[in-house]
């Protein structure tokens, strides 16, 4: 190959250089090809593919992001895709189209007029973006919502049809025909901007009424219906393209290609559909009179690339074969170096003949002028009008056909990494979702698909080799890709363009209406546990910055106020959190409840409950309040008490009991004597008591609980003010042991771990011997808090090392070590289930056939009990409901702790990190000044969300359910935000410094 390689150069450039017998210019053209050869083609072809990958990579971010909004379907509406009628999936996922088609046309028509020098009153100057952007927009919103609802209306019109007629997709096909509308009314007004505004553009236009022999007449403001005709015929190709990709995917769909040879057949119809598509458009530009621009090329090149290699793609990696993947991308690597060759070969060829034609030569200077534009840089202005002798015709001819050849390979290797990326993001976000069938004809409803790691790496790895090897290679036989990274930026946004049509396409013909629900769970627990987590970092980086602020009332800057002042304001900061999160908390589970004292039964607002609340406890709160800041005030005075017994940490960890005692216990009462569930209890547990028989409720004499009520209460609230206790406990010994040394930092995080997982293997013991199951609520509240108030301060500790490396190192390792525990603990799980099922009889469960694990654990909840259940059968399914409703809230809580605990960690960098009243990590560390980057975030983050991704739906397959969890999210995320307080008052405590 490489002997037959050197010969195609040596006969392409000899070709080149015949066309020119002169002996005066060979040594001119030997000097240019010696030039050309200097920079390196294996230099320029790295270069080459850095700029290609740049915007391959930015097509698939775009890509992703659309896929991830189209897979949540409407989050307006809090029903999982699988619930949502068909109708208001498909108009949320039009509107998501249509929103990035938009935004993507615009953007690229805006990068158009980016380097045109603008006619302005202070003279001539090019625009921003931005500025360029106000201009577009403006004439363009009418345009905006009139095609915006007439494809909403088109497609929703066509879904309201009978079910029968979904499988013809028409939706898909209309929503595309729309898209020419779309370009049509971009590209008019940006021309037309560019004719009325820019300086070339009045230049174009004079000189062509001067070549008419018009006079020159005032400039239309708005177009007029022949350019928009003119322009919309010329924006068809791509509509076509569109839908010829679109029916082509859907005929795929619909075959069953169970066998080797239906792939093979398939993947063959493909590359040979690819082909036609590009053949068909290099003949057309190839009849052109004037060269057409590169990115014109280009783009008429690229798109049926990645919209019919997207497909293939897509449908060789659903066959959830690694093998089978793997060798597919190796044949489809071969094909594309033979057909790369073959048309190097075609092009070498055809030069030939020209060379044959030749009879008499221009003169020198003409000559190496046209070889100059043939081999460096193609012109898009043709030559011919300076010269009609027949040599300079074919030099245009030559540079014709180098400039095609390099558009179509240019934009051949820049569609197959956006198709790869495409199918990427199909196969992650689409692989196992409720509402998408990727298998075509042969998927069922129970087949879910997946990308392993090591086939994208395989893929892009093979992908890299051919195209840098053969990039080389034409690099040297003179073809030319430097000039198109002049329009590199142009080109990337109209691939995003290309990209956001591909993925429309994908998702239309994918859309099935009997959905799993594998993917909507996981995206909507993940979902779930990050917004809780985002509200209670922001929570705590606003107390964090009141606390840094210190006393708000005085004249004096935060860093000179006296001590005692600082810390009885940092104390009073700390208590009105948490009166005002913990009131919120109770309204958030009084909101659901039906009140009887209304004239007709119904709920309360939440301001209407705040103020009863307020209005039952304000002598309370007063109480309350009143002889927490007098201690507090007592402790501030006496230096010994907050400098080495912290008791400012642990005085108001124990006045958030009272807190919460009054809180809680005003909340039961109203719930007992004002609302219809509480009353209904009140009357089972009398009737069960034989205390009273009479149906009526029983009214409570007083208007305020009692002492035994606020003794139990503030009884059952201690568990939580004890792990809080602890938690500050264990960093305030931490932060006086010197941990200089690694293994000191091992010992810690592993005293860490340790400790945290024995408060929870106690609260889970607790709650496990209790007769009656917990309510999810309480067995969150329980896990979750140890490990919020651990973790966070194990991962300040490490942030406060200011060293990048063992940060990293440290969030790799607490990944693996939480990925490792939470498959331990969901194994654990599955033993203990089979273990109790054995002692019972096999229940009698009508099995979901959806659910195949119920086969091998025998338990599944959860399952649809049959009411012929006897004694022992319905004592082993409870046992089986709370043990995976443990495990359950186990790994929610923990979830939730995890970004809590990180996101708390940044906070208290941010805020006390620069404060000279604060000494974070303790002895641990030696600087009082700290930060950490962005790019720590971000992988820690990073991490975070891999493991939840790969943990959750395992975790779903054996039978943890976390839907449950989601009536309570209001209560929940109120209570995350109280822990995310209590987690800053302890760090502000521990690593406050004495005065």
């Amino acid at each position: 190959m490489t002997a037959i390689q050197v010969v195609h150069v040596r006969s392409l450039r000899s070709s080149l250089l015949s066309l020119v017998p002169s002996s005066k210019v060979l040594p001119v053209n030997h000097r240019i090809l010696v030039q050309n050869n200097s920079d390196g083609s294996a230099r320029r072809a790295a270069r080459t593919l850095a700029k290609m990958l740049s915007n391959s990579l930015s097509c698939t971010a775009v890509a992703w992001l659309l896929v991830f909004c189209v897979s949540m379907g409407n989050v307006l509406s809090g029903q999982p895709p699988e619930k949502q009628t068909y109708l208001e999936f498909l108009a949320v996922k039009i509107a998501w189209f249509d929103a990035f088609y938009w935004i993507l046309v615009i953007a690229t028509s805006v990068h158009k007029l980016l380097s045109e020098e603008f006619a302005t009153p202070d003279g001539q100057s090019k625009l921003s973006f931005i500025r360029i952007t106000a201009k577009l927009v403006p004439p363009l919103l009418p345009f905006v919502f009139g095609v915006t609802l007439l494809s909403l209306g088109g497609g929703a019109a066509i879904a309201c049809l009978p079910p029968t007629t979904r499988k013809f997709k028409a939706d898909l096909y209309w929503t595309l025909v729309c898209c020419a509308f779309f370009v049509t009314a971009a590209d008019v007004y940006t021309r037309h901007i560019f004719k009325t505004e820019t300086v070339a553009g009045k230049t174009r236009e004079l000189k062509r009424l001067r070549s008419r022999k018009e006079h020159e007449t005032e400039h239309r403001k708005s177009p007029t219906r022949a350019q928009y005709l003119h322009v919309y015929c010329q924006s068809l190709p791509f509509c076509v393209f569109s839908l010829l990709a679109a029916a082509y995917a859907h005929i795929v769909s619909s075959i069953s290609m169970k066998t080797q040879w239906n792939l093979t057949a398939f993947a063959v119809a493909s590359v040979a559909l690819k082909l036609l598509f590009q053949e068909a458009m290099k003949g057309y530009l190839s009849r052109q009179r004037q060269i057409p621009a590169n990115r014109s090329i280009a783009i008429l090149v690229a798109v049926p690339t990645i919209l019919v290699d997207t497909q293939l793609r897509t449908v060789l990696l659903c066959q959830d074969s690694l093998s089978s993947t793997l060798v597919s991308s190796i044949l489809l690597a071969v094909v594309e170096i033979v057909l790369r060759m073959v048309k190097t070969l075609e092009v070498m060829h055809k030069v030939r003949r020209i060379k044959s034609q030749n009879n008499s030569p221009p003169e020198a200077g003409a000559q190496i002028q046209v070889i100059q534009n043939a081999t460096v840089k193609p012109s898009t202005h043709s030559s011919t009008a300076r010269s009609r002798s027949s040599p300079m015709d074919r030099m245009v001819r030559v540079r014709k056909l180098l400039t095609l050849h390099a558009a179509e390979v240019y934009s051949d290797m820049n569609a197959e990494y956006i198709a790869m990326g495409c199918s990427y993001g199909i196969l992650f976000f689409f692989g196992s979702h409720a509402r998408f069938s990727l298998g075509g004809a042969d998927d069922s409803t129970n087949v879910s698909h997946a990308v392993s790691p090591i086939t994208i790496a395989t893929q892009v790895g093979i992908e890299l080799v051919v195209d840098f090897v053969a990039s080389s290679l034409e690099i040297r036989l003179g073809v030319d890709f430097e000039s198109f990274n002049d329009d590199g930026a142009y080109l990337a946004f109209f691939m995003m363009v290309v990209s956001v049509t591909n993925i429309h396409i994908s998702s239309g013909i994918y859309l099935r209406i009997h959905p799993i629900a594998v993917a909507w769970q996981t995206a909507r627990t993940l979902g779930t546990v990050l917004s809780n987590s985002l509200l209670s970092a922001s929570i705590a980086w606003l107390l964090a910055f009141c606390i840094d602020h210190g006393n708000i009332f005085s004249t004096v800057l935060p860093v000179n106020q006296p001590h005692t002042m600082f810390l009885t304001a940092k104390m009073i900061w700390f208590w009105i959190f948490c009166w005002i999160f913990t009131i919120a908390e109770c309204v958030a589970k009084l909101q659901p409840e039906t009140f009887t004292t209304l004239e007709t039964p119904g709920k309360l607002s939440a301001t209407r409950i705040w103020i009863k609340l307020i209005r039952a406890m304000c002598i309370h709160m007063v109480i309350a309040t009143a002889v927490s800041v007098g201690v507090g005030i007592v402790i501030a005075t006496h230096h010994f008490a907050h400098d080495k017994l912290k008791a400012d940490v642990y005085w108001p960890m124990m006045c958030y009991n009272l807190i919460l005692t009054v809180t809680d216990a005003h909340t039961r009462h109203i719930f007992r004597i004002e609302t219809v569930s509480g009353q209904s209890r009140a009357i089972r547990q009398s009737r069960r008591s034989k205390h009273l028989v009479q149906t009526s409720p029983p009214v409570s004499s007083s208007r305020r609980p009692s002492l035994v009520q606020f003794r139990k209460v503030f009884i059952q609230n201690l568990a939580l003010i004890i792990s809080g206790l602890s938690a500050g406990a264990f960093v305030h010994v931490a932060s006086s042991i010197e941990m200089r040394k690694k293994w000191e930092l091992v010992l810690f995080a592993m005293c860490s771990q340790t400790m945290k997982l024995l408060i929870q293997a106690t609260a889970k013991l607790y709650l496990g011997r209790r007769k009656k199951t917990p309510s999810l609520r309480t067995m969150a509240i329980i896990v979750a808090a140890p490990t919020i108030l651990v973790d966070t301060q194990l991962r300040t500790v490490l942030l406060c090392l200011d060293s990048k490396s063992l940060t990293l190192v440290g969030s790799i390792l607490l990944a693996i070590a939480k990925t490792a525990l939470r498959l331990v603990a969901a194994l654990h799980m599955r033993h203990q289930t089979r273990k109790t099922l054995a002692k019972y009889p096999l229940p009698r469960i009508g099995m979901h056939p959806e659910h195949k694990v119920v086969k091998h654990l025998r338990a599944q909840s959860l399952l649809s009990i049959t009411a012929s259940l006897s004694a022992p059968e319905l004592e082993g399914i409870a046992r089986v409901q709370k043990l995976t409703a443990l495990h359950a809230a186990e790994v929610y809580a923990d979830m939730h702790g995890e970004y809590i605990a990180m996101c708390c960690a940044y906070v208290i960098i941010i805020c006390f990190g620069s404060n000279p009243r604060f000494l974070l990590g303790g002895n641990a560390s030696n600087k009082s000044f700290h930060s950490f980057e962005l790019t720590t975030v971000l992988v820690q983050m990073g991490i975070e969300v891999v493991v939840d991704i790969i943990a959750v739906p395992l975790e779903l397959h054996f039978g943890v359910n976390f839907e449950r969890f989601h009536k309570d999210d209001a209560f929940l995320s109120i209570f995350m935000v109280l822990v995310a307080v209590v987690n800053t008052h302890i760090a502000s405590g521990i690593y406050l410094i004495a005065d």
